[in-house]
Parts: structure tokens; sequence; C-alpha cells
């Protein structure tokens, strides 16, 4: 049987307990196959024909961003998640940066020049940078190597910075480690490189990473291409935020055309499944 294709209509939440990212949220998504025949029961033990796998894509940074998009959902191969289990990729907590500011000292800018610091970006308040390469290959990093974004161990997170481009394209990427904690496998991780084009204004880029299960990094940089020509780009408000994987209870799904609504619910600071209380 293929799996079904979810697209998120709505997400909304309210919270349930003075715990960071205890939650009780309600996502209403729309699928192209009836769900009744993946025997989903009330019991919340999952289905018995297959998995439901996926991770949302374009994650938001907010709820209110979150709310009344289309999202559609990516099949994952690597991971597989069980029906009571599928993987709803959404905020469990705060920005863990401890240098959230883009002019913080501990960001090594050295690779740039013409740095011009504003706060005319999208975040109120916020610091924006704006610069062009220094050697002008192109090729230039913001990076950070000091102690500034502690990790926890096989944990998922969203790595998310504003960026503008000014006069051509670019593309950045993220990655964690310094180049000591690097020489250890697998504790690098480099993300894709994104693209952010001058028709777009400001974009808010970002990625899901989960860290290592023996995880040592703790630090998160940004390296960036394109900068040809003395093309200008800006950066502010980069983020590395926990990410919850959030449960179905199945007493409370609704059936509808297509369309359901489930309630999910986020782990406690154990780490443990935390049921809505009425």
């Amino acid at each position: 049987m293929p799996v079904p294709v979810i697209t998120i209509k709505s997400v909304s939440r309210s919270k349930i307990s003075k715990e960071t990212g205890v939650n009780r949220s309600t996502v209403v998504f729309a699928v192209d196959q009836p769900l009744a025949n993946w025997e989903a029961r009330a019991d919340g033990q999952g289905v018995g024909q297959g998995d439901l796998v996926g991770i949302a894509e374009n994650v938001r940074d907010s709820w209110k961003q979150w709310d009344a998009q289309n999202l559609s959902w990516s099949q994952l191969n690597a991971r597989r998640y069980k029906w009571a289990d599928i993987a709803i990729a959404l905020p469990a907590g705060e920005n863990i940066l401890l240098n959230p500011s883009i002019d913080d000292p501990s960001w090594v800018k050295s690779y740039n020049t013409n740095i011009m610091y504003t706060q005319d970006g999208p975040v109120a308040g916020a610091v924006v940078a704006t610069f062009e390469d220094a050697n002008t290959d192109g090729s230039a990093y913001w990076y950070c190597y000091e102690d500034k974004a502690p990790q926890k161990s096989d944990t998922y997170y969203l790595v998310g910075v504003w960026v503008k481009a000014w006069e051509r394209d670019i593309a950045i990427k993220a990655y964690t480690a310094d180049n000591t904690e690097a020489q250890n496998p697998g504790q690098r991780i480099n993300t894709p490189y994104l693209t952010v084009k001058p028709i777009d204004g400001w974009k808010y880029v970002e990625w899901l990473i989960k860290t290592h299960p023996e995880n040592i990094s703790d630090s998160l940089s940004f390296h960036f291409s394109g900068l040809t020509n003395k093309a200008r780009m800006s950066l502010s408000s980069p983020s590395m935020i926990p990410v919850g994987i959030f449960d179905v209870d199945f007493n409370e799904l609704t059936w509808g055309d297509r369309e359901y609504r489930i309630n999910v619910y986020g782990k406690n600071a154990k780490n443990e499944w935390t049921p809505y209380q009425s």
C-alpha cells in the first residue's frame, strides 16, 4: 500500500504545563487517500499495513507562521515512524544559542569586509550585519568555534538564520563543531546549501539536523558562496531550536472527507510523553 501524502492545513497550540515544550497542539491535515485503510486505532498503537513516514518541510519559525500554511510532507526512506509516532517537527524549546546577536564578539568576521551593522531587518530590534567577501573569491564564513551552541546528544534541532542577497544569488549552509571536534567521525554536521536570491528580499532559511549519539559539538557556523564582484549579503538572528517528535492521540481524531484533525503532545523536561489533562 502506498504511503499517504499529507498536506498540513493548519496548526494551533495551547499550553498544558509550565514546563518548556509541554503543549497540546492540534494539526489539521489533508491526505490523498482515505486513512481508514490504515486501521488507525483509538488505543494509539498504530497501523497494521505499514508506516507513515515524513518530516515537515519548510518548518516555520513561529506558530503564527504555521497557521493556514499548506506544508507538504516528504517520504523519508532513512527513518520510519509508526503512525502513532508520526514525526511532526515543531519547535519544542527556546533558541539555545548563547550568541544570538549577529554582532556578538564570538562570531569571527575576518572572511568579510565593509561590515555595517543596522537594525533594519525582519526582526524588530535585532542587529543586521551587511558585508562583502574580503578576498573576492565569493566564498566566505560567519563562524564561531567557541562554546556558544551547547547541543545535546541524539537530538533534533532546527537551525535557522535570516538572510538577504543584494546584487546576486548566494548559497548558504550551516555546520556544527569546531575543527578539532570535527576530527571525530560524525561530529560535524554539514547542512545542504540553500539559495537566496535578491528577489526574495529577507528570507528565513532553516535546516533540520540531528546530533551525534555521543555529541561533543558545542558550536554553530555558516558558510556562503556567490559573493563575487563585491556582491553584498545580510545576516540576522541566527537560531538553533530543539525540535520535538510529537505523539498522536487517536481518541481525539476527527474523521472527515479526507481531512483530519489530530492532537499531538510534547515531551516534558525528562523526555517523557505528557498526555493532555483536561
